[in-house]
């Protein structure tokens, strides 16, 4: 008779990279999210990230999921979005 010992459970699988403010600030040459939004409200158009790949684009600057050209899916955040700013 043979006892079997229990197998570990598998490590989980590891969580994806989100991406946010921060890379979309450092991507578009951003020092500080004034002058981020000071662009935003100024232009028809706001920078924007795929939080999923992190893609940069411009959209609208209330953008809560945007189309993403490179991944296919709608995670593209406008930046004021990401700041908490609307």
């Amino acid at each position: 008779m043979s006892m079997n010992k229990p197998q570990p459970a598998p490590e989980p699988a590891p969580k994806p990279k989100v991406y946010g403010l921060a890379e979309l600030m450092e991507t578009e040459g951003y020092e500080t999210l004034e002058e981020l939004a000071r662009d935003a409200i100024m232009e028809v158009r706001a920078p924007g990230i795929c939080t999923a790949c992190g893609y940069t684009t411009e959209m609208e600057p209330d953008q809560q999921a945007g189309w993403c050209e490179c991944c296919d899916t709608n995670t593209v955040k406008a930046g004021l979005i990401l700041a908490g700013l609307i």
